[in-house]
């Protein structure tokens, strides 16, 4: 079996970078709730949601990629695809 069939369509794999359409609008909110916190418009818990929901979004979106990385893995382990050059994009994955 030919193992690029089981690569996904990029083949730049950017396991360990969120989408900006998810984070962006948490860091915008982070930033507006903050600039409000600072003139007085928005109270501490304000700012502290805020922030809790940027890192829940953050946790995820890591959730999400590694169960693709971990489901991509098993596809190829079961098809005899599974390589040298797939366990070592992990490991730079996890540094």
């Amino acid at each position: 079996m030919d193992t690029n069939t089981l690569r996904p369509a990029s083949r730049n794999r950017s396991y360990g970078k969120p989408t900006l359409a998810t984070e962006v609008p948490g860091r915008v909110a982070l930033e507006a709730n903050q600039m409000g916190y600072e003139v007085g418009l928005h109270i501490n818990s304000d700012v502290l949601n805020a922030q809790q929901q940027l890192f829940i979004t953050r946790r995820d979106l890591m959730r999400v990629q590694v169960d693709a990385l971990v489901a991509t893995l098993r596809l190829k382990a079961s098809a005899g695809a599974l390589g040298e050059m797939e366990i070592h994009e992990v490991t730079r994955w996890l540094k």
